[in-house]
């Protein structure tokens, strides 16, 4: 079996287009690669920032009754002057 191409042209041709598809394709998944790890990224920071939102939940509600005892004992030094 002999592909014949004539001159060669068509053969270098496909070879050198292959070689640039390859360029390309891997140029592109470095793009998505990138994009794929931002997102994971944002996402992480997003889970992190829901767990503080929790823990800071509470801690308000620590907050709240720590200055309703304090704002009682103002109250009450206040009461015996």
């Amino acid at each position: 079996m002999d592909f014949n191409f004539g001159n060669g042209n068509f053969c270098s041709y496909y070879l050198v287009d292959a070689k640039d598809y390859g360029k390309k394709t891997s140029s592109a998944m470095d793009k998505v690669n990138k994009k794929n790890d931002k997102l994971l990224n944002t996402i992480e920071h997003w889970l992190g920032g829901l767990q503080e939102l929790r823990r800071y939940s509470a801690y308000s509600r620590l907050i709240k009754q720590l200055n309703r005892a304090s704002n009682d004992y103002v109250e009450t030094s206040k009461k015996s002057f």
